[in-house]
């Protein structure tokens, strides 16, 4: 496990830290991205709106060295984009907004959303009193 401590700290010593700013949900958010995963995935939500953020996300080292300990099993880039995911969900609630992760359709120009618990293997053609037998 020291090995694993040591690894993670060494990495994120060495990761570059660029703080951008992105618009998400009408909200200007600085965010503190390092990983590959985090800044091409935020790359379309870039902005350069003049002004102060609405919501500024830093993820500490110390943050990112005991969610490490926790799923070493994570890249120091996943740990990266998963935390700074939890970050904007809380972050979120203070402007009256939620996160909720979910399949959508597209039906008559609205959005059928379809949510089930993690890991949950549902099928979409068959009508849920079918799939909890």
């Amino acid at each position: 496990m020291r090995n694993l401590t040591a690894l993670i700290s060494a990495t994120i010593e060495r990761i570059e830290v660029a703080m951008n700013l992105y618009k998400i949900a009408d909200l200007t958010v600085e965010l503190e991205c390092s990983g590959k995963t985090l800044l091409k995935r935020g790359k379309p939500y870039r902005t350069d709106t003049d002004g102060p953020a609405d919501i500024t996300i830093q993820i500490s080292a110390e943050t990112l060295k005991k969610a490490g300990e926790k799923f070493p099993q994570l890249s120091s880039d996943e740990l990266e984009y998963i935390q700074t995911g939890f970050a904007f969900s809380r972050a979120l609630l203070e402007f009256d907004g939620f996160c909720l992760h979910a399949s959508a359709l597209a039906l008559d120009h609205r959005a059928v959303l379809f949510s089930a618990p993690c890991g949950a293997d549902v099928d979409l053609s068959k009508p849920a009193s079918k799939q909890r037998q």
